[in-house]
């Protein structure tokens, strides 16, 4: 005699046919084998996602390792974001010879 599953009283166990009790006690088996295999694949996969996500700046990476589609940040962007910056002084107006506003 086997103990009932959880959920299932001893007296509704024992009312219930061999071929049936067999049948959920291998269901039961199977069900606690695939809970396994998720966990181990999530922690693969959470794994997978964090090895993606690297790259040389936020690793020790070398930056060669970064492939092709990957472009190297470049100084003078970094400095000047937006396009249409001027570069002189502030008091600089187009236009005049001397730079000052009439």
């Amino acid at each position: 005699m086997t103990t009932p599953p959880a959920g299932i009283s001893e007296m509704d166990w024992l009312a219930t046919p061999v071929s049936v009790r067999a049948l959920v006690l291998a269901q039961q088996e199977q069900i606690e084998s695939l809970q396994q295999q998720l966990t181990a694949l999530a922690t693969e996969l959470a794994s997978l996602h964090e090895r993606i996500g690297r790259n040389s700046r936020n690793s020790s990476r070398p930056p060669s390792s970064d492939g092709l589609g990957v472009q190297a940040a470049c100084p003078s962007q970094q400095q000047w974001p937006q396009a249409g910056w001027a570069a002189g002084p502030s008091r600089h107006r187009a236009g005049t010879a001397t730079g000052r506003a009439r």
